[in-house]
């Protein structure tokens, strides 16, 4: 019963350690207009790390595209995460559309990756 106890204690002890860790604001966060993005593609872990090969197809999508589309990578989990930021300012707004719905289609359905659109790049 003991060790039960101090078992259940500790794990506790470390989710909530966890939890401080994750939830603590990132400082150099800004909200800056510089900040802000046409597009955000954050590749989520739900318990042992992103989607491997949805990402690799992710990253020949961009490779492949016609123009060279400048994004910026942040890392920011213990398990891979991460958000790749695009203001696509290089496209036109019809290119930007079409660039956005290339992106869609090639993680629909993935509940491990989330895309949003004109908000401040996270991290």
């Amino acid at each position: 019963m003991k060790k039960s106890v101090s078992i259940f204690t500790t794990t506790v002890f470390f989710l909530l350690l966890h939890f401080l860790a994750v939830a603590q604001p990132d400082s150099s966060a800004t909200t800056t207009a510089s900040n802000k993005a046409r597009l955000v593609v954050s590749f989520n872990s739900i318990c042992c790390g992103i989607d491997k090969v949805l990402h690799k197809q992710f990253l020949e999508t961009l490779e492949k595209y016609p123009k060279k589309v400048e994004h910026n990578m942040y890392r920011w989990g213990r398990e891979g995460e991460m958000d790749y930021c695009f203001t696509l300012q290089e496209l036109s707004k019809k290119d930007q559309k079409k660039f956005i719905r290339k992106i869609k289609k090639t993680i629909k359905g993935s509940r491990m990756v989330t895309i949003q659109q004109n908000i401040n790049c996270p991290r």
